[in-house]
């Protein structure tokens, strides 16, 4: 993962919450006897998504991954013309 985050941090950044949704639903389904227990997991994992959601996009991370994407999209547009055949 710092490999990861150390090439490109926006492929961390959505990596990252699909694998945290599937630790979520580990974690729910160790507790499916115990409603309460489930319950409590699940609004844990739902208000703490939110938080980390709301965190993240009013920092400035968020807006340096976006600039960067920007730039990587740029790079690939750019050698488009390379890359197609001439015929």
């Amino acid at each position: 993962m710092l490999l990861i985050y150390h090439i490109r941090s926006f492929i961390l950044a959505a990596i990252a919450a699909p694998m945290m949704m599937a630790f979520g639903a580990r974690l729910t389904n160790k507790y499916e006897s115990n409603f309460l227990a489930k319950l409590f997991l699940r609004s844990l994992i739902l208000f703490g998504g939110i938080a980390v959601f709301l965190y993240f996009f009013q920092s400035t991370f968020a807006e340096n991954m976006v600039s960067e994407a920007q730039s990587v999209q740029q790079d690939f547009l750019g050698k488009r013309n390379v890359y197609r055949k001439t015929l």
